[in-house]
């Protein structure tokens, strides 16, 4: 709502300075009673007023710029992460991050630059061959055909620069984040003894990503040198014949100078109306962008749960696209249930709880005797906190590593300075310590503990551990276990794990056949 007031509010202020702009031609044509020193100190004043017109549009341009961008990647975001489990991974994660960087920057340059400009561009062609026209129609006639010339030329290549500007986002988008899974390692990185191999295994990637812009500014640099060639023609074959016209006709000087002024500004707006189609085609490309990611939104349920007091798994066939890779899964779990998984690699361990949180559509899943897919994805998401062997840390205090998504109250701080289970993450650190980036200074058990207390911080009603203990030591794994025992009674806890420790907790067992 507010961008719709923002857009007409900068035409009208476009369309001012550019009115402004055609006044100073104007002025030199009419035949007036100023004198000449009059006549240069109403254009020093002009120009200094077009000077503050245009510091005003990019302030209120720039003010602007920041809550739109924002406001625009979130709601990009927003359908990023309501998208399909399985669409997210084929592309992956860094795939999306990059195009929806370029879908904001395009939509932004577009909407507040290009789309405006056309109004005001508009308005100053039409006013220059009105005065063109009642001097020369001849002249007028032909700076009226430079207009398809160029429209017609830029829309042709506007078609074959979409084609490959789609081409060279796909690229870009995948190979910066092929680039990324290697340089993103940093202990591989800095155990390498020689950086050879690793420069060697992205080239292909960089060769995608740069080749393909390379191919992009072949075709627009050197077409769009054609079309400014010829419209560099046409604009000395008509100053040559205004200027015979005036030193063998007219001999009309002023005349001369404002054509000077005209025809440079005719030819430079019909470019700049007729180049707004190229970054059209970014727009373009940025709402195709978003249409992808609606297209593939997940499905959701629409009724919230308030509890979840019962879990009924009756699965006769588990599917992953179409795949079978497990059958019979049966159980009924309440709270107070510890319910290890076991089963060989690849039984589908993890899509099983997984599917608890609806990551994928599964029909057989019940909760409170009502199929999961009845139940809102928010409101299960709520109650359901999975825990793997990869604990996402994000750099900032410990604090907001504990309560990340979790609003912050002095009852939770006080219960995480109390809790046993991260009282040893205590003894070198408090609540304000730094987390680096990649939790560099935190041990796999440490991560974990962090992982736990956030679910107690949630309140969470279903606990999924899949391989939590995979990366730390016997003496972490038994306090997070200890720890998971306790607040069992008001839980549902499924645990994946190939440690007999956590099997020797858990009352309820399932095996994946």
């Amino acid at each position: 709502m507010k961008y719709k007031h923002f857009l007409p509010i900068m035409i009208i202020i476009t369309i001012l300075l550019h009115t402004l702009i055609l006044v100073p031609p104007l002025f030199l044509s009419m035949n007036t009673n100023h004198t000449q020193q009059d006549k240069l100190y109403i254009l020093i004043f002009i120009m200094i007023f077009v000077f503050i017109i245009e510091i005003i549009i990019t302030l209120i341009r720039e003010k602007f710029a920041k809550n739109f961008n924002i406001a625009n990647f979130n709601n990009m975001l927003k359908s990023y992460c309501n998208m399909k489990y399985d669409d997210i991974n084929n592309k992956g994660p860094m795939y999306y991050i990059e195009k929806m960087s370029i879908a904001v920057n395009s939509t932004y340059i577009y909407m507040t630059g290009d789309f405006i400009s056309i109004y005001s561009t508009i308005i100053v062609i039409i006013v220059i061959l009105i005065i063109v026209g009642f001097n020369n129609w001849l002249v007028a006639l032909i700076m009226i055909c430079v207009i398809p010339i160029n429209y017609f030329g830029y829309k042709i290549l506007n078609k074959r620069l979409f084609e490959m500007s789609k081409i060279m986002q796909e690229k870009t988008s995948s190979g910066w984040q092929k680039v990324m899974s290697v340089v993103g390692q940093t202990d591989y990185i800095k155990q390498s003894s020689d950086y050879k191999e690793i420069m060697k295994n992205i080239q292909p990637d960089l060769n995608n990503i740069y080749g393909s812009m390379a191919d992009v500014n072949i075709v627009a640099q050197t077409c769009s040198a054609g079309l400014r060639n010829i419209n560099e023609a046409l604009k000395l074959i008509l100053m040559i014949s205004v200027v015979y016209q005036t030193v063998s006709v007219s001999n009309d000087i002023v005349f001369l100078i404002v054509y000077t002024i005209l025809l440079p500004m005719y030819f430079s707006k019909v470019t700049v109306l007729t180049t707004l189609n190229l970054n059209k085609r970014d727009f373009k490309l940025a709402n195709d962008f978003v249409l992808e990611l609606n297209a593939n939104q997940e499905i959701d349920g629409e009724v919230d749960i308030c509890t979840i007091d019962n879990i009924k798994i009756d699965i006769n066939k588990m599917f992953i696209e179409d795949k079978l890779i497990c059958k019979n899964i049966h159980g009924t779990y309440q709270k107070g249930d510890i319910v290890f998984i076991s089963g060989e690699s690849g039984k589908g361990k993890s899509t099983l709880v997984k599917n608890l949180l609806k990551f994928r559509q599964c029909d057989s899943i019940y909760l409170n005797g009502f199929n999961i897919n009845e139940y809102t994805n928010h409101s299960i998401r709520e109650k359901v906190e999975f825990i793997s062997q990869t604990t996402p840390i994000f750099k900032g205090t410990l604090r907001d590593n504990i309560l990340f998504g979790i609003k912050h109250t002095n009852d939770l701080e006080k219960l995480i300075l109390e809790n046993s289970l991260i009282s040893s993450l205590f003894n070198n650190k408090t609540l304000d310590s730094e987390i680096n980036e990649g939790a560099s200074n935190l041990s796999g058990g440490e991560k974990q503990k962090i992982a736990i207390m956030r679910a107690i911080c949630k309140k969470s009603e279903v606990l999924i551990l899949d391989e939590f203990t995979s990366n730390i030591d016997k003496n972490s794994t038994d306090d997070i276990m200890k720890m998971i025992k306790d607040i069992s009674t008001d839980k549902i806890i499924f645990i994946i794990s190939h440690d007999d420790m956590a099997n020797s907790y858990a009352n309820k067992k399932l095996i994946l056949e």
